[in-house]
């Protein structure tokens, strides 16, 4: 696949793929045809093995320590949300 098949393969942007490709998180692109091309296949590796590694959510600054995340959050609890203030009265 072009660099433009696989960022939409991927359902990301060209620019984002690259930074991925960049990381080591995805693979680097074979020459082939006179262009640089990705295989389907081993993309679908990579991804398996960024998703065999459990919850993600684990690691992650933003969720570590928290098993039930969403009882947190004011987006998935509305009474855990601050009170609207009122609006003035002209």
């Amino acid at each position: 696949m072009l660099r433009k098949t696989a960022a939409a393969y991927l359902d990301m942007s060209e620019a984002a793929f690259e930074r991925e490709v960049v990381s080591g998180r995805l693979p680097m692109p074979i020459f082939f045809g006179g262009k640089e091309r990705w295989s389907r296949e081993q993309i679908d590796v990579y991804l398996s093995n960024l998703t065999d590694g459990g919850d993600w959510r684990a690691t992650s600054k933003l969720y570590a320590g928290s098993n039930d995340w969403r009882s947190k959050s004011p987006v998935y609890n509305p009474e855990l949300a601050q009170p609207e203030r009122g609006r003035r009265k002209k």
